[in-house]
């Protein structure tokens, strides 16, 4: 992978809570214009900088949402999104529900299974049914 998309990709995985995070700021980083970083990180990762933002943003609102009992509006402040209807519509376009469904959902058909203190949380079918 090219290094720039290498330091571009870090920067992301530090800092996708931030809300303005954006092209502009991540071009800046490794001195491309916006138009060239987008092409360029779309050739080496197969999405768009902000589709890869977006969706790192959306994998930690599922375990949020799943492992805290944050807010809805909390949850969606800490993944880095500014606009409440834009996390909504984006979680519930990916998930198939609101975010608030998804926790329901969620909590009555999984428990939280802690593996080991360095690996990450993982989600077990709960016994019961």
């Amino acid at each position: 992978m090219d290094s720039r998309i290498e330091v571009v990709v870090a920067a992301i995985e530090r800092d996708f809570c931030d809300c303005k995070l954006n092209c502009e700021t991540l071009a800046g980083l490794v001195n491309l214009s916006p138009s060239r970083l987008h092409h360029l990180f779309k050739t080496e990762t197969g999405e768009a900088p902000m589709t890869f933002i977006n969706c790192r943003r959306m994998r930690e609102a599922e375990v949020l949402l799943t492992t805290t009992f944050l807010s809805v509006k909390e949850v969606r402040y800490r993944v880095g999104f500014c606009n409440y209807g834009h996390f909504t519509h984006g979680f519930k376009r990916d998930h198939g529900v609101t975010p608030g469904k998804y926790r329901a959902i969620a909590g009555s058909k999984v428990r939280i299974v802690e593996t080991s203190p360095a690996a990450p949380l993982s989600i077990a079918e709960s016994d019961t049914k």
